[in-house]
């Protein structure tokens, strides 16, 4: 039964993917005004929509200048681990940064999904379907230092900018492999493979989790007396399998695999080992434009990274998909859906500052982990105001009002 529910679901979706392709957004469409400053009388919301306007919760509206440089930006292709690996710390830094500075559950929940729904929109400039040049924002991503302090801790510091000037200092690497006539469907392409993955993926967490409520399920029938067969979950398992080494041919698709495997395409982790601290680490609510500066900054530097360090555009969109896949697995944390603990990895989180080097360029150490470490050093910071009676339709509310507002 499952196995026929599980081919007509993916016939659906291949249907879909086949059929669609990212449409741009447009300002006409979305430009409608919705406030959050002060949301369900949350003083931590104060001020949000100075950030980028009442009208522009996902951020998408601002224009790109792109700026001059001394000298050329050209990208170079890096190792694919090497390019996973950093993402993966921006994901746990936005983690950190949204779990440890801000204590109200629902401001967690729509500070995030305005993150995850600004850095969606890169998915449009790497398919050249939303008008905008693909790079980076120099002067926003140049603040990643200002981040952390040099005892590790996060800053707190007004980094001076607002949402509006993002894309006022626009760099575009040069070098990609981007061709009019042909990148169009390979990229089309590619994207559509990553999304079948990504169903691929989510769908076989959902059946695990199913099965092991029918398991318990099971376990009462058994005790009743009922004799039932055992559920086939391996063989449920195995079929999420979807490889992208040497994904068409591309080279630089090596070893993509090898990240987080084949069968998990969204980094999904099935548990996490909360490390003790030398002392209670408990959340401490910030300015919420901190907030959103230090997210803006986080996303800029993975548009840097993407572009700089990967040159074949089918490469760019399948490892974006995947990012951003993984750090939207965030949301159902947050609400307390997906079964983990609400914090992140400190180990993988650690690597920050590795991530530029001292003459501010990208650097290219393998930081020596990999996607299958993720949840082994995990830290759940205290003090969120999370009440098991009435935060889940709080939450639940404060998710939906985000939601509304993309």
């Amino acid at each position: 039964m499952f196995a026929k529910l599980f081919k007509i679901a993916v016939a659906s979706a291949v249907a879909v993917s086949v059929m669609a392709t990212p449409l741009p957004k447009s300002s006409k469409l979305v430009a409608r005004s919705m406030s959050f400053n002060n949301w369900g009388g949350f003083s931590s919301l104060d001020g949000f929509d100075n950030f980028y306007g009442s009208d522009n919760f996902s951020g998408h509206i601002s224009s790109q200048t792109v700026i001059e440089q001394q000298e050329e930006v050209v990208c170079h292709s890096e190792s694919i681990e090497i390019i996973q690996q950093r993402l993966l710390v921006l994901q746990e830094m936005a983690k950190r940064i949204i779990t440890e500075q801000i204590c109200e559950v629902e401001t967690q929940t729509i500070v995030f999904e305005q993150f995850s729904s600004s850095l969606s929109d890169f998915s449009g400039d790497l398919s050249r379907s939303s008008g905008r040049h693909v790079g980076y924002d120099s002067n926003i991503s140049n603040h990643f230092g200002d981040i952390q302090n040099s005892d590790g801790s996060l800053s707190n510091s007004d980094l001076g900018f607002s949402g509006s000037d993002c894309g006022s200092s626009t760099i575009v690497p040069s070098g990609s492999n981007w061709n009019d006539q042909s990148s169009p469907s390979s990229v089309g392409n590619a994207f559509n493979a990553a999304k079948l993955a990504i169903f691929y993926a989510t769908t076989f967490i959902h059946l695990k989790m199913f099965a092991k409520i029918a398991k318990i399920v099971l376990a009462s029938a058994l005790i009743a007396g009922v004799a039932a067969k055992p559920l086939p979950t391996n063989r449920l398992d195995a079929r999420g399998s979807h490889s992208f080494d040497n994904y068409g041919g591309i080279s630089s698709f090596n070893g993509f695999d090898n990240f987080y495997g084949s069968d998990n395409f969204v980094g999904h982790f099935s548990s996490e080992t909360v490390v003790e601290q030398d002392s209670e680490l408990v959340c401490h609510s910030e300015s919420v434009v901190i907030i959103q500066q230090r997210l803006l900054v986080l996303q800029e530097m993975a548009k840097r990274i993407i572009t700089e360090q990967i040159c074949e555009v089918e490469t760019q969109t399948v490892v974006f998909e995947q990012f951003h896949a993984s750090l939207g697995s965030f949301s159902s944390d947050l609400r307390r859906t997906s079964g983990h603990q609400v914090g992140y990895d400190r180990g993988i989180s650690s690597h920050f500052g590795d991530i530029v080097s001292s003459d501010d360029s990208l650097s290219t150490d393998d930081f020596g982990f990999s996607g299958s470490s993720l949840g082994s050093q995990y830290v759940v910071p205290s003090g969120s105001n999370w009440n098991p009676s009435t935060s889940p339709a709080s939450v639940g509310a404060a998710f939906s009002a985000a939601k509304s507002a993309i």
